[in-house]
Formats: C-alpha cells, structure tokens, sequence
C-alpha cells in the first residue's frame, strides 16, 4: 500500500514538473505580453503598416529572448536595409553567426548582404569556407573553390614606381594594366570597391606631397578579381613643427560635448534652456538652430546641427552666412589648423575636410568615438580595439595603442594625455610618447576637461570638482550633480542633472551658482587669460601629497 501511494506521488510530481517545464517555455516562446513570438508578431505588424523603427525595436527584442534562433537577426537584417542601414544588417548578422552558427538560411543572407554591398571577395572567401566546414551538403565548399580560382587567376596591379618615400609629387602608373581590366582604389584608407575611384590608364594617380594610402583592386573583363594591394607613398619632408603645431584642438571643452567657449571678445554657448539655440553673452540669440559640439576659428563657429539631422555647420559670430558643409550625420565634432575633424554616426569612422566641408578623408580604419588633436596627433578612442587609448598622425598615419583598457575623454596636457579608465573610473595620464600610465584621480569619475592646467570633472556620486593636473588640491565647485562641462574664462557651463538637466553655470572658484536663463547669461564674462592659469585659491586637502589624486568627501 504504502509502495503504491509513494509511485502516485512521484508521478504527481513528475506531472507537476512537466507542466511548469511547459509554462516556462510557452512564456518565453508565447508570452503574456513580450515572449518571442509575441514579438515577432509585433514586429511584423509594424513592419507592414511602414513602421520600421518600432517593428525594429520588436525583433532586437526577439533576438535577446531567443539569441540561437535565426528568424529575430534576419528580421532585423531585413528591417536596417529597409531603413538604408546595410552596415548594420552585415554587423548583425555577423554578430548571430559569431555565436550561433546553425542556420544554412543566415549565411546564405550574409553572403547576399556582402556581394550586394561590394564587400571585399576575401571576406566572401572567409565565410563561405566557414560555412563549408558547417555545412557540408549545403554547396558552400564548392562556391568557395570558384571563388578562390577567381582570386588566385588575376594578378594584382603592380604599381610604377614603387611605393616609397619620394621628394617631389609623383604621378603612379599601373604597369600591368590589360585592355577590359577595371581598376579602382582609394587614397583614404578605406577597402577599395566598385563604387570607389576608377584608375584612368591615361591619367594615372597623381600622388601630392605629405603622406598618401593606396589602395587597389582589379577586376578583368570576365568579372574576375585579384587580391587587394595597399601602398605607401611620402612625398617631401612632411609638416614643420610650426605647422603641425596649429593641428591643436582649438576648444578644450569638445570632448564633453562642446557647450561653449570664449571667442576673444564674446562667449558663445549652446543654450539648453531655449532647447539648445546658439546664444552668445553679449548679443543673446544668434540661431534657432540645436547646437552641440562648438567650435571657433577665425570669425565663424563651426557645430553639429542636431536641428538638421547632426550634419556640420558654420557660420559667422554675427548669425551671418549660415551654411552647411558636410552632409555626413555627425557625432563628435573637432576644428584644428585649415581643417574640421569629425566622427561619423553612420560607420563610426574619423573624417576630416577642409574649413569649408571639402577634401573630405577617411583618417583610420578603425571605429572612433571620442578624440582631441594636439601638435598634429590624433588621440583617439579606438572602438575597434576594445576602447583603448590609441594614436596616428593627422593624415592617418603611424598609428599606435599608448594605454590599454577602454578609455573615455582624451585631453592632453604638458606632453601627457589624460584619460578616463573606465574599468574602474579613474582619471589616468600616459606620456604622449607612450609608457607606463599613471593615476590622478583614483576613483569616481564619470567625465572631464582639462582647462589652464587644472582638471574640472563630475564625480560619479555627483557634484562637480577641481584639481590640479597632477591631482592635488581638490576643491568641490557645486552639491548639484552636472555634466557635459565647458569651461569659459573663470566659468564653467555644465547640464545641471538635479534642476531638470538645465543650463547652469558655476564660477571655476565654486561660487557664483545660476540657472542660465532662456534669455542669456545676465552676467559679463571674465577675461579669458584666468583659463590659461591655475586657480590661486586651490585649497590643499590634509595628508596630500603632490602627484596624487586625493579622495575628498562627496
């Protein structure tokens, strides 16, 4: 009896197991309101009604419930093309087979999204012999052999004279270029396809002086292509010092987000309160337009226009001559010497061009958020090495990693370069010539500027504090929590977080508090010559020491 009454029990149990087994996967798969399928049929409803933000959003979701499921990444696939993403579709899907590979359907569509979007025939290669390895019934591994037969038939452009360093401009021919070939490269360090710069046999490239990437393809007239080549050509001695000198960031405050600066007689200032218009102190309004990432040279100031799509901007100091001169969607925006350098939102590359939006380069290969400029070098957090701090030449060139880690806010000062280590928040500086890092501030950063010598930055425990670029003398500006500081003479702009993220302003000595009104800054600002000294009332905290960030109560 008792044998038979324990058997009922176990197989109650069992039941009981079993159905919660089945409730858990039919929430995760159905939902009651944000399952997979759920989303899947959310997205495709907005997809159909023309949505396709939020049908996006539904299968990005979908894609986090069911990471092994293929249907959530094509759908999402699908949805950047129809948005005009194709970077993002291929980084998508990429990122699925990175991780689960067991869908013949995902790298049938990858390999779509490669030959439609140009994509080099090595990268074709590399994924199809994957896909081989995985599938060996699905014919990849014999799309592959065609594929590498192509690439081993067609020799690569050969190149006359050969890369090297030269003293005067050069015009480089292709020696072993056959009739119905079709030649194409870039000077800009970006991989070459046939959307690039067709090779004129009669012309040639002509090569200026400086430092100058080439990079080649060749297709002959069957359609076959060779390998890629890259080439480096130096033509002259290069930039003097002098002239590598004014490639220097002309605005400190840049790097966190550009909300103002002093240009001579005025300071100009992107007003939060009157929904980011540009204002100056002394004439108020200059435009409607939303600014962010301000900068000066001469008598015009240079911003992304987030009214306009964060495309680039000038105009004059008076409102005058308002044009745009880069059409490229922009997130950090930097103007050094005759040129503007810039981040773009649509592949994460650093650009630069001309004062007026021309001569526009790719500079690094590599993904940039953050940069600043100093004596013609580019530091730079590199995205595509894990957020280290990295650097190159203005032209793109000897790149190089100085710290490792994931940096935020490069700032340089007296031949260091100052940085956020985001690993554990401090403010870390490092020899522009590379080296052991050093700590300055040991903890408890969340962002900074460098101005006149001393360090300005937001604790992460809010409040805003000064000290001095070794770390010493640390003085807290505000109890208000603020960020995205700017600072402007004897002031400091800051996005004040405990009064609704308004504009604010703050004496670089902590006193002096207001709100910015939406009609301007009531005050007269001071002369700029205060930015470019140390604050004379820096007040020593007990027990520090030179060279050491000191920890005061926040």
């Amino acid at each position: 009896m008792k044998q038979k009454t324990l058997i009922k029990l176990t197989a109650w149990l069992l039941a009981i197991v079993i159905n919660g087994l089945i409730v858990v996967v039919y929430l995760n798969v159905k939902g009651l309101d944000g399952g997979f399928l759920t989303q899947i049929e959310k997205g495709d409803a907005s997809f159909e009604s023309g949505d396709l933000e939020t049908a996006l959003k539904h299968y990005l979701k979908a894609t986090s419930i069911a990471p092994d499921s293929p249907l959530g990444y094509l759908n999402a696939a699908s949805t950047y093309i129809s948005l005009g993403d194709s970077e993002a579709a291929m980084a998508l899907m990429e990122e699925y087979l990175s991780t689960s590979p067991h869908s013949v359907e995902s790298y049938e569509y990858l390999l779509s999204l490669y030959e439609d979007n140009g994509v080099s025939p090595q990268k074709q290669f590399a994924l199809l012999s994957e896909a081989a390895l995985l599938f060996p019934d699905a014919a990849f591994a014999d799309r592959a052999g065609e594929l590498k037969l192509q690439l081993a038939a067609v020799d690569a452009p050969v190149l006359t004279p050969e890369p090297g360093s030269y003293e005067d401009t050069l015009k480089v021919m292709i020696s072993n270029y056959e009739q119905g070939d079709e030649i194409f490269y870039t000077s800009n360090g970006d991989y070459p396809t046939k959307a690039s710069t067709r090779y004129d046999p009669d012309k040639g490239i002509s090569i200026k002086k400086g430092k100058t990437q080439l990079t080649l393809i060749r297709y002959t007239a069957e359609g076959d292509v060779s390998d890629v080549v890259e080439a480096l050509y130096s033509v002259g001695e290069g930039l003097s010092q002098e002239q590598l000198r004014a490639y220097t960031a002309a605005s400190p405050n840049v790097v966190t987000g550009g909300l103002a600066l002093f240009g001579g007689a005025d300071s100009y200032y992107s007003n939060l309160n009157d929904n980011g218009s540009l204002y100056s102190a002394g004439q108020g309004q200059i435009l409607a337009d939303k600014v962010s990432y301000l900068n000066m040279t001469g008598d015009r100031l240079y911003y992304v226009n987030v009214s306009d799509g964060s495309r680039i901007y000038r105009v004059k100091t008076d409102g005058s001559e308002r044009e745009c001169i880069v059409s490229d969607s922009a997130d950090m925006l930097q103007v050094a010497g005759d040129r503007i350098f810039y981040q773009s939102k649509a592949d994460g590359g650093l650009y630069s061009a001309g004062l007026d939006g021309s001569g526009k380069l790719r500079i690094v290969k590599d993904r940039v958020s953050c940069f600043t400029l100093s004596n013609g070098v580019i530091y730079y957090r590199n995205d595509s090495e894990g957020g280290a701090l990295w650097c190159c030449s203005i032209d793109g060139f000897d790149a190089q990693e100085l710290a490792a880690g994931s940096c935020n806010y490069p700032a340089v000062y007296e031949n260091n370069v100052y940085y956020i280590n985001v690993s554990d928040d401090s403010i870390c500086r490092v020899s522009t010539q590379g080296g052991e890092p050093e700590t300055v501030v040991s903890s408890g950063v969340s962002e900074f500027v460098l101005s006149g010598g001393n360090l300005y930055y937001r604790s992460t425990s809010g409040g805003i504090f000064r000290c001095s670029a070794s770390g010493s003398s640390v003085t807290r500006l505000t109890q208000d929590d603020g960020g995205k500081l700017a600072v402007v003479g004897s002031t400091v702009y800051f996005v004040n977080y405990d009064d609704g993220s308004s504009l604010s302003t703050v004496s670089t000595s902590g006193g002096n508090q207001q709100k910015v009104p939406a009609g301007g800054v009531p005050q007269a600002e001071e002369s700029p010559a205060v930015q470019d000294e140390t604050q004379p009332d820096l007040q020593e905290e007990a027990g520090e020491q030179e060279g050491q960030g000191t920890d005061v109560e926040q």
